[in-house]
């Protein structure tokens, strides 16, 4: 009984694997380089993120499908079949030259697809990319441009505040208001002291008649009409130097935000159309990767044997003690 179920399982093992398709991979590797040192978020490996991110974007496996005829394949089918991963590599002439690597493995029925799946899925990101290089050239001159316009505010904006501290006396009208405060103070003692009928002494003796009251009234009222006055041209003053300082300092940060816009998009441009490349294209690999038949022959020889000593064990629990003859 349980040689024959091995048999038995055995022999439709071995029929099964005869029916079931054989799976074939290949693979594609891409390499986008640049010459610095390594960086997580530089423009290298923000290109291989963004080619991992987007290769199974829907858009590209349309594309994908539609190019190698396969009208009656899904993109939610095909996304199935592939598998993306990122490597990190280190160039072996210099360790400053950092490779990040984007490498897509694809299984089919058919090796010759497999093959054709993988370098069509690199050259379709490839084309992308040299897209994403002919929209950051357009970007930067853009932002080139504007950072130029940017710099030309800012040093208008910085001349015309140097002009305004040379021209405005603010430092001489504040010396002449101190004065004239001074004096102001002076002329409303001496009038006090003329009201009071006491005379100012200093250490030589009397100090001459300050006047009659009426002059000094018309002392005391034309200073403090000459510090109100100053005090009015110097607010004004100020104001406008505030006025010039925040235009200034608002250019300058424009200016500083177009300047990183730029570089930052310089890198991008720098890094070149060429800098994503296939460094090892998809072949044909005509050894299969699945199923593995042995296994399931094994598999299925060992089930056989599970089942026919479960039943053998199952039926002699079922049956009564055989009696004496």
């Amino acid at each position: 009984m349980i040689v024959a179920s091995v048999v038995l399982a055995l022999s439709l093992a071995a029929a099964a694997s005869l029916f079931l398709p054989n799976i074939y991979e290949s693979k594609v590797v891409l390499q986008i380089f640049i010459l610095q040192p390594r960086m997580p978020a530089s423009a290298a490996d923000y290109t291989a993120l963004t080619l991992k991110n987007i290769g199974k974007d829907s858009g590209i496996l349309s594309q994908l499908i539609e190019k190698l005829g396969l009208e009656q394949v899904s993109p939610q089918g095909l996304s199935k079949d592939l598998e993306i991963e990122s490597l990190d590599v280190f160039s072996t002439i210099s360790q400053r030259l950092y490779l990040p690597t984007v490498m897509l493995t694809v299984r089919s029925r058919s090796a010759g697809l497999a093959r054709d799946l993988a370098n069509a899925w690199a050259q379709i990101l490839i084309e992308k990319v040299d897209n994403f290089y002919a929209s950051a050239l357009e970007l930067y001159a853009s932002v080139e441009k504007e950072a130029a316009t940017a710099e030309a505010d800012l040093l208008a904006k910085k001349d015309k505040l140097n002009d305004f501290q040379k021209t405005s006396d603010i430092i001489l009208l504040n010396t002449k208001l101190q004065a004239k405060t001074k004096a102001l103070l002076d002329y409303n003692a001496e009038l006090d002291i003329f009201r009071l009928s006491v005379l100012k002494k200093d250490k030589s003796g009397y100090l001459s008649s300050p006047g009659t009251e009426s002059e000094l009234v018309k002392l005391v009222d034309s200073a403090e009409k000459e510090v109100a006055w100053l005090e009015e041209e110097i607010g004004k003053k100020e104001l406008e130097l505030k006025y010039l300082t925040f235009a200034f300092d608002t250019s300058s940060a424009n200016y500083e935000d177009s300047l990183k816009k730029a570089m930052s998009l310089k890198l991008s441009v720098e890094t070149g159309k060429e800098a994503v490349k296939i460094v090892s294209a998809a072949t044909v690999n005509n050894k299969p990767i699945g199923p593995n038949k042995p296994l399931l022959i094994l598999l299925a020889a060992f089930l056989g044997l599970v089942f026919s000593c479960a039943f053998i064990l199952i039926r002699n629990s079922w049956l009564p003690p055989a009696g004496p003859k």
